[in-house]
């Protein structure tokens, strides 16, 4: 059971929503949430190459290769340009560069492979 509180589960029911999960992996989240953070990325244009954003594909800076994991690529979860969230982020994390979310495809998920990848120069995206 997740040991979120009720404005969390909240929060999380509706990032669930907007993004729609299917139902079986909506359970999964809500039973293993432990942590849930709600950020409000001011830009309006998260199409636009550099900036935040979920799902899609990554804008990868020149020369970086797409992350492999032990079935072959990971999968593109999000990008979180550190400059937009600065502030709002814990465990003094970088205000600068940008996060990178991959995973590999588990259909049970129950054993997640994951990377979080951070580059500091983001000039060359």
């Amino acid at each position: 059971m997740s040991s979120l509180s009720i404005h969390l589960l909240e929060q999380l029911e509706s990032f669930l929503k907007i993004c729609e999960f299917s139902e079986s992996d909506r359970e999964v989240i809500r039973k293993e949430a432990s942590e849930c953070w709600y950020l409000h990325v001011r830009e309006d244009r998260c199409d636009l190459p550099g900036s935040s954003r979920m799902c899609g594909l990554p804008d990868l800076p020149q020369g970086m290769d797409w992350p492999q994991g032990r079935r072959g690529p990971l999968l593109f979860v999000m990008q979180l340009r550190l400059d937009q969230a600065a502030g709002t982020l814990p465990y003094d994390m970088p205000d600068h560069g940008m996060l990178y979310f991959f995973v590999e495809d588990d259909e049970l998920a129950r054993n997640v492979k994951h990377k979080l990848i951070w580059v500091e120069d983001i000039s060359s995206l």
